[in-house]
């Protein structure tokens, strides 16, 4: 199974208004329809967010590039649990995931 490396940037914002950003790479692999072939298919597949830990959400969207066609996805706000455990489910809706993936078959 190919694994995908995603990036993802991110700021942090406190209560005292201070904030730090990070760039971090981490190794995903999703298991369920159509994320697991997306993954597979898509040259790479980027999360950008942004963590509200005051409301403990994330606001994120996500960039894939599929040859060299870049699409982004709208934003999305998702629970920080939910998020740090499916990033990629939580920022990508299954209908785009769809829509993505069905882009790769075309090329």
């Amino acid at each position: 199974m190919k694994y995908l490396l995603l990036i993802l940037s991110v700021s942090a914002f406190t209560a005292t208004a201070t904030t730090n950003t990070r760039l971090t790479e981490k190794l995903y692999a999703e298991e369920s329809y159509p994320y697991n072939l997306l993954v597979e298919r898509a040259d790479s597949i980027k999360i950008n967010y942004i963590e509200d830990l005051d409301k403990k959400e994330v606001s994120c969207s996500t960039t894939v590039l599929i040859d060299a066609d870049t699409a982004t996805t709208t934003t999305l706000v998702s629970s920080y649990n939910a998020f740090k455990i499916r990033p990629l489910v939580s920022c990508l809706g299954h209908a785009d995931a769809k829509r993505l993936l069905g882009r790769t078959f075309a090329q």
